[in-house]
C-alpha cells in the first residue's frame, strides 16, 4: 500500500518456517517484480519495519518483560548495526535522562509484583506494563526529543510508535481489535529476501533465547554507543547470544562503517580505531 515516499509491503502473519518456504515468492513478486518496474530499496528512505508475535510472549509477564529490557539493552541495533533513524524509530537510549529514569522505575515497580502473579492475571500484567511504557517511558515532550522537534515543527511530543520498539499494538490490541504484536521499526529497507529471512531469524532466534530464562533481566547503562566500534561489538553481542553466525549479519550494519577482507575482525578483541569505508561507500559519499 502507499505510505510517503514507498511503496509498503504487507504480508500475512507466518512462522520463520512458513517464510523461508515462501522465498522464492518473495523474490518473484516483490522483490523482481518491483526492480522491472523501476522500484528497488534503497539505503535509507523507507524502513522494513516487523512484527513479532507468538501467544506465550503476550501471557507470560516475565517472557515480555525480558524482550523489552534485552531490546532496550542492545542500544546497538537501532544507533547503526540495523538503522539509526532518530526521527522514525529512535533508540531508548538516545532518549532524555527523564524517559531513562521513569522506565527504571517502571521496571522496578513491575519486579516487585513478578514473584506473586497468578497465570491468569500475567496477560493484564503485560498489558499494564505496555501501557506504562507507552504513557510514560515514551513520552518525551518536544523541546526535549533530540531530533522530532526539529523535523516536525509544532508537535507537543513525539508519537509512541516512532521508537525503534513499538509496542502500541501490545495495548491497541485489547482496544480496537488489532493484531497483538512488538514492532521493530529500526530495520533500514530490506535488500532481498534473504535479508528479510535473516532478520526473522534472529528476532525469532532472540525471542527462544529469552522464552528460556527463569529470572529479570537487569536493565543495563542504557547509554548510547559511543562509536562505531561499540555499535558492532552491541551487535555481534546479539546476533551470537541468540546462536546465530555473525558473518551472515554483517551486511546490515550501516554502509560506510563495512570493510573489506579482514577488517571485521578488528572489532572482536575490542579496538578502538573505527572500521574504515569501503572504496565503493567512499566514491558514493564523494570523499
Amino acid at each position: 500500500m502507499p505510505d510517503p515516499g514507498v511503496i509498503e509491503v504487507n504480508a500475512e502473519p507466518m512462522t520463520l518456517k512458513e517464510l523461508k518456504t515462501r522465498k522464492p515468492m518473495l523474490k518473484k513478486f516483490v522483490f523482481d517484480s518491483f526492480k522491472e518496474a523501476g522500484l528497488e530499496p534503497q539505503l535509507f528512505a523507507g524502513a522494513g519495519h516487523m512484527h513479532l508475535s507468538s501467544p506465550k510472549l503476550f501471557s507470560d509477564a516475565l517472557f515480555f518483560r525480558n524482550f523489552i529490557v534485552d531490546f532496550f539493552n542492545h542500544p546497538g541495533l537501532a544507533t547503526g548495526a540495523l538503522n539509526d533513524d532518530k526521527t522514525n524509530s529512535i533508540a531508548f537510549a538516545a532518549l532524555p535522562e527523564r524517559n531513562k529514569k521513569i522506565f527504571r522505575e517502571i521496571i522496578a515497580d513491575f519486579d516487585k509484583d513478578l514473584p506473586n502473579l497468578k497465570k491468569k492475571d500475567e496477560p493484564a500484567a503485560v498489558r499494564e506494563l505496555a501501557s506504562r511504557i507507552l504513557n510514560e517511558a515514551y513520552d518525551v515532550r518536544g523541546k526535549d526529543d533530540p531530533v522530532f522537534n526539529k523535523a516536525f515543527q509544532g508537535w507537543d511530543s513525539r508519537p509512541d510508535k516512532n521508537h525503534a520498539l513499538n509496542i502500541r499494538n501490545v495495548f491497541d490490541s485489547y482496544v480496537d481489535g488489532k493484531a497483538q504484536t512488538l514492532e521493530i521499526r529500526c530495520i533500514r529497507p530490506e535488500a532481498s529476501e534473504e535479508a528479510v529471512v535473516a532478520l526473522a531469524a534472529l528476532f525469532q532466534n532472540r525471542l527462544s533465547l529469552i522464552e528460556k530464562l527463569k529470572a529479570p533481566i537487569a536493565v543495563g547503562a542504557l547509554a548510547l554507543p559511543a562509536n562505531p566500534q561499540e555499535v558492532l561489538e552491541d551487535f555481534h553481542r546479539y546476533v551470537t547470544g541468540a546462536g546465530l553466525n555473525f558473518e551472515d549479519y554483517k551486511g546490515f550494519v550501516m554502509p560506510w562503517w563495512q570493510a573489506p577482507g579482514d577488517e571485521w575482525d578488528r572489532f572482536l578483541p575490542r579496538v578502538r580505531a573505527p572500521l574504515p569505508c569501503t572504496k565503493a561507500v567512499r566514491e558514493l559519499l564523494g570523499k
